[in-house]
This record gives C-alpha cells, structure tokens and sequence, in this order.
C-alpha cells in the first residue's frame, strides 16, 4: 500500500470530520508530505538505504523544518508506522521511542489501529495509568466509529449493487456494477475486527 492510499483522520485538522472542504485539505496536505518524502521507505528485498537511527534524524528534522504547519498532521499519521514497522522500531527494546512515535500517533489521531494496539501494548508500563486509559478510550472509540462506517458504506455498496443489477438497462451498466463490486471486495477486507478486540484487551488490566 503506498503513502497516498492509507486511510486519514481529519480529525485533528478541523473538527467536522464529514466536512467536505476538510477532507479535500486533508488530501491536498497528503500529496504534500508524500512529495516530501522525508524518511526513505524501506522496500521488500532491498538493503534499506539508512540506518534506523538516521531514519529517526530525518524524522526530527522535518518535525522541526515545518514546525507549525499543518502538514504535520499528516505526517504523523503517515510516518511513526513506517519508523516503527519498518525500521523495526516496534520490535526493538527502545520503549522510549515507541512512546515517542505513538504519542504521535494518538496526537494525530492515526486511523493505523493495528500499530497503535501493538505499540500501546509494549509501552503499558511506561505510561500512567490515566494517561494510558484515556488513550485506550480514544483509539477504542475511534477504530469503533470506523468500524461503523465501513459497514454503512458496505450496506450502501450492497444496495447499490443490487440496483443496477435489476434495472433494465443493466447491460449499459456492467461496467458500473465490476467498479462498485471491486470497492465492496476492498472495503470487506479492510477489517479491524482483530485490531479493535485487542485494543479492549489491553483496557481490562487498566481498569482493574
């Protein structure tokens, strides 16, 4: 999946998520901070072009070339993963870099809740308990609030479907119908079922 097909929160750009105006602004910052390109993505089968430890300079150093703007918000949810998955950051003992990137994250509202439910896991111990809490609480409702959507916009894809295969001009429409059964194919497997149990998970010790 590349930079520009990750699913955003406008969450933190603007307060009306469903604003049309904002997610255009979203997108917008989105092909800004992927022109950028300010960490090297490592690829599969090919020697990674730096260090973690540079990877994590060249983070830094873009948080600090556009302090205050807005890109920034995009940014933090486009790169903590990358410096985490893919520089192996998660899986190292650093927690007080995990810490640094998550926090990212949780600040930018990231919508990647499979990452966060890993690192928020490796970080348990090293956050207050309110503090980690109130994280939880926010991601679990969040990966719920997308949870709900995408099955709205699965429903709403059925019915469509389902319409232009009963119309009576369907054969006109078969190219219609393959684009709405490929964006139906796509969302069901875009599921974070597995990724929102484990985020309840980690809550129950919490509360206890």
């Amino acid at each position: 999946m590349s930079l520009a097909q990750i699913r955003l929160s406008s969450a933190a750009l603007c307060t009306d998520d469903t604003s049309s105006n904002c997610r255009e602004r979203l997108i917008t910052l989105q092909r800004e901070v992927v022109q950028d390109y300010p960490v090297p993505i490592p690829q599969p089968n090919v020697p990674a072009l730096i260090t973690p430890d540079e990877a994590v300079i060249d983070y830094k150093k873009y948080l600090a070339d556009n302090a205050g703007s807005p890109k920034l918000i995009v940014f933090k949810q486009l790169y903590p993963r990358i410096l985490l998955n893919k520089y192996g950051i998660l899986a190292s003992n650093n927690r007080a870099l995990i810490r640094y990137f998550t926090e990212h994250m949780l600040e930018a509202h990231s919508q990647d809740f499979a990452t966060l439910a890993k690192a928020l896991l490796v970080i348990r111990d090293d956050v207050p308990a309110g503090q980690y809490n109130q994280w939880l609480a926010v991601t679990i409702r969040e990966a719920e609030a997308w949870q709900l959507t995408r099955q709205k916009v699965l429903t709403n894809l059925k019915q469509t479907i389902a319409q232009v295969e009963a119309s009576p001009d369907f054969e006109q429409k078969k190219s219609r119908r393959l684009n709405l059964k490929f964006a139906q194919k796509q969302l069901e497997v875009t599921t974070i079922a597995d990724d929102l149990q484990a985020l309840r998970k980690l809550q129950q010790p919490v509360l206890q």
